[in-house]
Formats: structure tokens, sequence, C-alpha cells
């Protein structure tokens, strides 16, 4: 749901710090073309801002809605902004799965919005994806309460009897 919350169509020109640093470079996905391989810079306290207010705007347009998805995009695609480096691990190398763990810099994102977002409706909840590049849970980390880990895995992997064979262990 991110890419759809941050369309470049949008916030591309206005605001381009909402996008990753990615190999040194700031990444923009280019409409119309569906790019959903990045992440917002997920440290930058705008886009966490502008996050709220969108999700509050919605509920407060639909009473019945107080869930929202902050299922991150699919694939790599996060920040490497030095912001966001602080929440790499130190040795930033794959985890079992084989991705680079961004479990804290998701998880803090994701709490920050939750936080302000439950100010003004308590009872919302939040999906969130415990999925490749976040598939770890961080040591010791608090998670806000209105926040509901999904647990995704693609099956597809155990075609490799040797992928399925870790998988199962």
């Amino acid at each position: 749901n991110l890419y759809k919350m941050f369309p470049a169509a949008k916030y591309g020109k206005t605001n381009p710090d909402f996008y990753p640093i990615i190999d040194g470079k700031r990444f923009i996905p280019a409409p119309p073309k569906l790019t959903v391989h990045w992440q917002p810079c997920m440290t930058n306290p705008a886009v966490v801002k502008e996050a709220v207010r969108m999700i509050c705007e919605a509920f407060a347009k639909d009473p019945d809605l107080r869930t929202w998805s902050l299922g991150q995009t699919d694939g790599n695609g996060y920040c490497e902004c030095e912001n966001c480096k602080k929440f790499y691990p130190a040795n930033d190398v794959p985890h079992i799965f084989g991705s680079k763990d961004r479990s804290l810099l998701y998880l803090q994102f994701c709490n920050k919005i939750a936080e302000g977002v439950t100010k003004k409706y308590p009872e919302a909840k939040f999906s969130v994806f415990a999925y490749n590049h976040t598939s770890i849970a961080p040591k010791g980390f608090k998670l806000h309460p209105s926040l509901v880990p999904v647990i995704t895995y693609d099956r597809l992997n155990w075609v490799d009897p040797e992928r399925k064979a870790m998988d199962m262990k």
C-alpha cells in the first residue's frame, strides 16, 4: 500500500524527498509505469506527517473505516540516506531468508504513523508485513499496539528442494 500512498504523479515534483536514495541517487518512480520496487524514505518526518494526514482524512470521510495497510512495496528499494542507514543492522548481511534486514527501519516508521493516527482514532488498526526484508522481528523493539503483523511467505520458493528444506527447518 505504500506505493499507493505516495504516488510519484502527486508527490514526485513537489516532494522528491519522500522517495528513497538508492545507489547515491534520489529514486522517483516514473509514472505512468507502475514501479513497486521502492520504499518511501522512512525517516523523513514529512513522510510520516503526510501519511498520518491522509489516513486521518480517509477515516474522517468514512466512519466505518478504521483499518489501514502499511504494507511495504515488493522487493527492495529501501532508502540509503544517512538517517535510514542508522536503522540498518551493524553487519548488514543477508539474514536467514537471504535478504538484508530492514525490519527496524520499517517498524519504527510504522510505529510513528500509528502513534500519530491513534491520537485522533485510538481504535485504528494497521497491518504491517513480516515479508522478505522485514521478516525478522527486531530484538527488544516494542511494536505499537495498533500494529498487526501479517506474516507472509512465498512458497513458490519451495520448487527448490534445498530452499524448502531450509524453510521447513
